[in-house]
């Protein structure tokens, strides 16, 4: 994609593509962590089922059971 957008400069578009997938690593991906646990905690304390949550969250229930068990 950065391709199509930049030009064919090989060397320029793998420099784009290398700092696009860093910032998202240091800085959209931690945010989303954080996101997705206060999700999970927020509809445990409804008394939402576990199933429920990971199927809402879009994670396996055992990493929302890891979530909720880092709170204990």
């Amino acid at each position: 994609m950065a391709h199509e957008i930049f030009g064919n400069d090989e060397d320029e578009v793998k420099a784009i593509a290398e700092r696009a997938t860093l910032d998202f690593w240091w800085t959209v991906e931690p945010e989303q962590k954080l996101t997705t646990a206060a999700t999970v905690r927020k509809l445990n304390s409804e008394g939402v089922a576990v199933v429920t949550i990971a199927a809402t969250v879009g994670l396996p229930k055992e990493k929302v059971n890891a979530i909720l068990l880092e709170d204990r």
